[in-house]
């Protein structure tokens, strides 16, 4: 059954890395509804806010491939 999800992702704010989360849903074919990205208070660090649709297991699959990417610190499902 298709939901949708929110989900909150915690990176260090380097170079490319808002590149490598986005290429991962494009590889995967997973369409992103909405977007924010905003800084947090501690320096050098910034969250993105994502909007998706898809399953139970597709948001797990998710979870565990974004957390694989270098610089993300924490994936959140809001």
């Amino acid at each position: 059954m298709m939901k949708i999800f929110n989900l909150e992702i915690v990176s260090r704010n380097n170079k490319g890395f808002l590149q490598r989360v986005m290429s991962l849903f494009d590889k995967r074919g997973y369409q992103i509804h909405n977007m924010n990205v905003d800084f947090v208070n501690q320096s050098g660090y910034a969250k993105v806010f994502l909007t998706l649709e898809g399953s139970e297991e597709i948001f797990e699959q998710l979870q565990r491939q974004v957390y694989k990417i270098v610089d993300i610190v924490n994936v959140e499902r809001l």
